[in-house]
């Protein structure tokens, strides 16, 4: 048997107390993964009297590194061809966003794009950085506050506001902007499952 606390080789970049803060038992000769969040250290017997420790990465629960106020962002510029390919695809032909000559009647004066286009964008910052991979939309809340045009640099940025760790919920504060107007804001709620530990 061989405790924990007795290791003398550490791998790269994880303390000793790391190692003992995520497995304070005692862990035996055979070759037993050790969850060190975000890796694995996976304990071999090798020919000397030693244990050799190997460092591999895994899926990471991802849950674990969330933090209140932890944010993220991206910066998307919309196009005259994305907004004709979001009314291909969402089947949302309204002229507003398809028709120069029938835009240039209304109070916007000009095409303007789809607001579900610009809330798009939301979900790509939470699919894609925060929570990240895997997770999964339960509800979002949203307030169009001013028009997206082509040309227009859109800047998403959601921030962590709640955490449900018992129900492995986040919710997230979501706003866009076009330099320093808001566009659209509003709070989404997600849902972060558990992943299993590649080997």
């Amino acid at each position: 048997m061989f405790h924990v606390k007795q290791l003398l080789f550490l791998p790269p970049n994880v303390s000793r107390e790391t190692i003992h803060f995520f497995t304070p038992k005692i862990v035996s000769r055979e070759t037993i993964p050790i969850l060190c969040s975000p890796y694995i250290i996976k304990k071999t017997w090798n020919h000397h009297v030693y244990f050799r420790y190997t460092m591999l990465m895994m899926t990471r629960d991802s849950f674990l590194q969330l933090a209140v106020s932890q944010r993220a962002e991206r910066v998307n510029v919309v196009s005259q061809e994305s907004i004709a390919q979001f009314a291909s695809v969402s089947g949302d032909n309204n002229p507003l966003h398809t028709d120069s000559s029938f835009a240039e009647q209304t109070m916007f004066k000009g095409i303007i794009a789809h607001g579900f286009l610009t809330a798009s964008f939301i979900s790509a910052v939470i699919g894609n950085d925060l929570p990240g991979a895997g997770c999964v939309y339960l509800s979002q809340q949203l307030r169009f506050k001013a028009p997206v045009r082509a040309g227009d640099s859109v800047r998403t940025e959601v921030t962590i506001t709640a955490i449900d760790a018992e129900r492995r919920r986040v919710t997230l504060a979501c706003v866009c902007s076009v330099g320093k107007r808001v566009v659209l804001e509003g709070d989404a709620l997600i849902y972060v499952p558990p992943l299993k530990p590649s080997s």
